[in-house]
C-alpha cells in the first residue's frame, strides 16, 4: 500500500499480481480524494506480465457478459426500507430496488456514464471516464437485487500491454437521486490529478 497527499488531493494506491500458468495479470488501484469538495477518482491499470493473451471478460453463463468495471450499492444495514432504497442509471432511469429483477438491464449513456444509489438520506454514484472501451449497459443484480453494476466492452491484453479505466464518484447529502449535480460532480471528478509514481510513499 502507498499514500499520498497534495494541494489538490489524498488518496493511497495498491499493485496486487495474480497469477495462473502463463498468465500474469498486474492491477494497480489508485484512489484520491478531492481536498476540497465530496468527490473522488479511482484510476484501475491492469497490466498483462505474463506470456499470454488475456481476455477480460465475464464467464459465458453469466448475465452481463463483457468486462464488469464498477459496481455500486449499500450495505445492508444503509439501504432504508422498501422503496427507499434506489438506483438512477444515465440518462433519466429512476427504479426501486424493489421494483426490479435480478437482471434487468439498462441502457448507459451520456459524456461520463453513471449510475447511482441512495437510501433516505444521501445518494453515492460513479461513473466511467476514461477507459480502453466503450461502456455498454448497467445491470441489477443480486436476489433481491441490491447492487448496480456498469459493464464495458471486452478487452484482450497481449503481453506487456497495459489498459487503464478510470471511475470519478460522489457522494451527496440527499436521497433524492439528484442527476443534474451528480453529473456535473462525477464530471468534475473525471479531471482530478492522480500523482506521479515518485509522489507515492509506502506506509502500512
Amino acid at each position: 500500500m502507498e499514500r499520498v497527499e497534495t494541494a489538490a488531493v489524498s488518496g493511497y494506491r495498491a499493485v496486487d499480481d495474480y497469477t495462473s500458468n502463463d498468465y500474469t495479470l498486474r492491477i494497480t488501484s489508485a484512489v484520491v480524494v478531492d481536498n476540497d469538495g465530496d468527490s473522488g477518482l479511482v484510476s484501475m491499470e491492469l497490466t498483462n506480465t505474463g506470456s499470454g493473451t488475456i481476455e477480460l471478460d465475464t464467464p459465458s453463463s453469466y448475465v452481463g457478459q463483457e468486462t464488469s468495471v464498477a459496481y455500486l450499492g449499500f450495505v445492508e444495514s444503509q439501504r432504508g426500507n422498501g422503496d427507499e432504497y434506489k438506483f438512477y442509471v444515465s440518462e433519466d432511469t429512476r427504479r426501486s430496488f424493489s421494483e426490479v429483477g435480478q437482471w434487468e438491464t439498462y441502457e448507459i449513456a451520456g459524456s461520463i456514464p453513471f449510475v447511482m444509489a441512495s437510501n433516505s438520506d444521501y445518494s453515492v454514484a460513479v461513473g466511467v471516464g476514461d477507459g480502453p472501451a466503450d461502456t455498454n449497459l448497467a445491470m441489477t443484480e443480486t436476489d433481491p437485487p441490491t447492487l448496480i453494476r456498469i459493464f464495458t466492452n471486452r478487452v484482450v491484453l497481449d503481453p506487456e500491454e497495459t489498459v487503464e479505466w478510470q471511475l470519478p464518484y460522489t457522494g451527496l447529502g440527499t436521497g433524492d437521486l439528484p442527476a443534474d449535480e451528480a453529473r456535473n460532480r462525477i464530471e468534475a471528478a473525471s479531471s482530478l490529478p492522480i500523482p506521479d509514481d515518485s509522489e507515492w510513499e509506502i506506509f502500512g
